[in-house]
């Protein structure tokens, strides 16, 4: 990107801001930084129960019990994080704070210690590197809690509320999401899993530190809007001479000891998560009820949501301990009993609910409690959604490691193929030419000076011929190169993402540029320019790389020779399959939802929910049906894999974008914050019944070794049967009572 010349908008705020296809350049800081943060995130994501059952030698359901209770507080902790920003921090201070902590825990994760070994049927494990890596996982909860809520907020504040580009922006910040997480799970999975799992946690933990240095240098282009509400209150007294600011900080710190602890203990984040959950619902009911409503007598409802959050503790209790056995609310006598009446105890709560949603109805006839009640039925809904989307992090990836063919390719090639790989070549170095053209169509829109282009594609092209050797040296017994595997990695991550946000870069200019009440600035153009001629260098290196395998491999074996070609991904590389699709998906989709509005048959809210909650449960449907299909040593061709993350990603793009336009729609105002945080407190809680989910094919250290792999498949089967039924049976019953909904919802869309 150059300065060369800056267009500048002006806000509702009376502020002018440098400019980049018509947005704020805060915008693509912000784009970025959430980019780097959300590629550490992923990166190790997909790495980290593969990595607790085959490095530290940890159970199936134990690890899923770390991966559960870790993701739980991930998405749980924001909701505190947002609030500190919002009363004290400011979200600049709060995002570098989040970013440090963020930095400290993906590059603690490298340290893998001793690989765990079996000694007389007992696992041995290295017990102070396993200590490392919970504090490792501490870190990354709290630094995710200060820096995800508050980064998104800061993009809003950008805008003014009735900018008409706020939309646009939302989803050009959204699409640096989805980048981070395709390049990150595609890198650091393959190299966790290929060369060492301190490779490809510390592949994470170096992009996390390239996106805070970003942050960091680019503040200047948040003009203030990140800044404290009341920078005053910072400096005042918290205890002796240290003020709030660092009274923040130290206790955010020490609250590492509880958030290590609670990482360890799934079961007490299960029963937090349902109980805030149960008060959260009740509370928010029992204050819709009553809501421009004050004349109304409470003294009866009161009563009612007592005895509703009394009941549901017991109903908790017993909930947890059944799922739980050897939780510590099991070592009280009478708590146990809860659990043996589990489920008389789960259909008398749900009829109390029930019957308070009715009362408050009879209350009140205002559209406000129509609208929440609504709301608090979709968000609920919610929880089995993502319960069974986030089986890819857990149960889909195991899946890919033991059941799944993944190769892609797996070919045996000889001389005469040789002319396959000349074609390629010469695509390429077409496309590469005509990139290489129209760059230069782009730079001569401004005449911009002719560095401001080359320069980064030289850099581009360099780094990429540096790695490319690199692989050979190292291929043709060059070993000492592996001295420098960080700085590699470092490069690999560099140019990767740079080609990623490239691509993204040339979808907004195309799209900029085709409006025609536009005007292209000397930046516009410049980077437009820049983008198009570090792919086509891409494509020019590819091209060389085909010209030279089909030359030198094929063309130099002997007649009769055979060579062959191998391209298998790892386990972890088939989540990045979510985010190519939404890629590719999410702009059909939003064009869909246009047309189908333009004839009045764009479905409501509750039939995209109803639509997102089937097509994940079919994803398991593709499963199966691959399942029939076995290969003879009884694994299961990727294509279905592949399909099934098709269908979860289509479901996703029907409910997750509305999800959220929902809760601002449909909740009181004055209560729109605190329904948010209901929101991402159901989303918390759906990540730990995805593993409680993923448990039914949880696997032992015996059955690993015993079981073939139809059995092992069986037993996977029998788990997406479970998903199968769970999703389209919640789905349809949803969708039979979408016109009850819709017509709760008061003519809300």
């Amino acid at each position: 990107m150059t300065t060369d010349v800056i267009g500048s908008a002006t806000t509702g705020d009376g502020k002018d801001y440098k400019t980049l296809w018509g947005h704020p350049i805060g915008l693509y800081v912000c784009f970025a930084t959430e980019l780097w943060e959300r590629f550490s995130f992923y990166g190790m994501k997909y790495l980290l129960l593969l990595y607790l059952t085959k490095y530290h030698l940890f159970t199936d359901e134990n690890g899923l019990g770390i991966v559960g209770a870790y993701a739980g507080l991930v998405y749980a902790l924001p909701l505190v994080g947002g609030l500190l920003a919002d009363r004290y921090l400011g979200m600049r201070k709060a995002v570098i704070f989040g970013g440090v902590l963020l930095v400290m825990g993906h590059l603690l994760m490298a340290v893998e210690g001793t690989k765990a070994t079996m000694v007389a049927g007992e696992v041995m494990r290295d017990q102070f590197a396993i200590n490392v890596f919970y504090l490792a996982l501490a870190l990354i909860v709290l630094g995710v809690g200060f820096l995800k809520p508050n980064i998104s907020t800061i993009v809003g504040k950008l805008y003014h509320e009735d900018d008409p580009r706020r939309d646009s922006g939302f989803t050009i910040f959204y699409q640096g999401i989805n980048i981070g997480s395709f390049v990150a799970t595609i890198i650091c999975a393959w190299l966790g899993e290929t060369y060492g799992w301190s490779y490809g946690f510390g592949a994470a933990g170096l992009g996390m530190l390239i996106g805070l240095v970003t942050f960091l240098w680019g503040q200047k282009y948040l003009y203030g809007h990140a800044e404290p509400n009341n920078p005053k209150v910072l400096k005042e007294s918290f205890l002796g001479p240290i003020n709030k600011e660092w009274g923040i900080y130290i206790v955010s710190v020490l609250s590492l000891v509880l958030i290590w602890f609670l990482v360890q203990k799934i079961a007490i984040v299960f029963f937090t998560q349902n109980l805030f959950l149960l008060m959260a619902v009740v509370g928010l009911t029992y204050y819709a009820m009553f809501y421009k409503n004050e004349d109304q007598n409470r003294g009866l409802a009161k009563i009612f949501a007592a005895v509703i959050i009394i009941f549901g503790l017991l109903a908790v209790i017993g909930f947890t301990i059944d799922h739980f056995p050897d939780s510590l609310l099991s070592q009280v006598a009478v708590f146990n009993t809860f659990a043996e009446w589990i489920e008389p105890l789960a259909y008398v709560l749900l009829g109390m609910i029930i019957a308070f949603s009715i009362y408050g109805f009879l209350k009140t006839s205002g559209e406000s409690y129509s609208r929440m009640i609504v709301l608090m039925f979709l968000i609920v809904s919610t929880i089995v959604f993502w319960a069974l989307f986030e089986q890819s992090a857990s149960s889909m990836t195991l899946f890919a490691d033991r059941v799944i063919d993944r190769r892609l390719i797996n070919a045996e090639l000889t001389n005469g193929d040789a002319w396959l790989f000349y074609v390629l070549a010469v695509i390429s170095f077409a496309i590469a030419a005509l990139g290489f053209k129209t760059a230069n169509a782009y730079r001569r829109i401004h005449n911009s000076p002719l560095r401001s282009v080359l320069m980064p594609t030289v850099l581009v092209g360099l780094v990429d011929i540096v790695l490319v050797l690199g692989v050979v040296i190292y291929q043709f017994g060059g070993e000492w190169i592996t001295y420098f595997s960080y700085l590699g990695i470092f490069l690999l991550l560099l140019t990767s993402v740079v080609k990623a946000m490239s691509l993204a870069f040339i979808l907004i200019g195309f799209f900029f540029n085709r409006d025609k009440a536009t005007t292209i600035t000397q930046t516009d153009a410049t980077s437009s320019a820049a983008s198009i001629s570090i792919i086509a260098v891409t494509m020019l290196i590819v091209g060389g790389i085909c010209a030279y395998y089909g030359l030198f491999h094929l063309g130099g074996l002997a007649d009769g020779e055979v060579e062959r070609l191998v391209i298998e991904p790892t386990a972890g590389q088939f989540g990045s399959l979510n985010a190519l699709f939404i890629f590719t998906l999410a702009p059909l989709f939003a064009a869909l939802w246009v047309k189908l509005a333009r004839v009045n048959l764009d479905p409501s809210t509750p039939v995209k929910f109803s639509l997102g909650l089937i097509q994940v449960g079919l994803g398991f449907g593709a499963l199966l049906i691959g399942a029939l299909m076995p290969d003879a040593s009884g694994k299961v061709a990727w294509v279905w894999l592949m399909l099934a993350y098709l269908l979860h990603t289509t479901g996703e793009l029907s409910l997750s974008p509305v999800g959220l336009s929902a809760v601002t729609k449909l909740s009181i105002k004055s209560v729109v914050s605190m329904v948010m945080g209901v929101w991402f407190l159901a989303t918390s809680l759906s990540e730990v019944v995805a593993v409680l989910l993923a448990k039914i094919a949880a696997l032992d250290p015996e059955e690993l070794t015993t079981l073939t792999v139809s059995q092992q498949l069986d037993k996977y089967n029998e788990l997406w049967t479970t998903l199968l039924y769970l999703g389209v049976g919640f789905g349809l019953v949803l969708l039979l009572l979408s016109p009850l909904l819709k017509k709760g919802m008061k003519g809300l869309h």
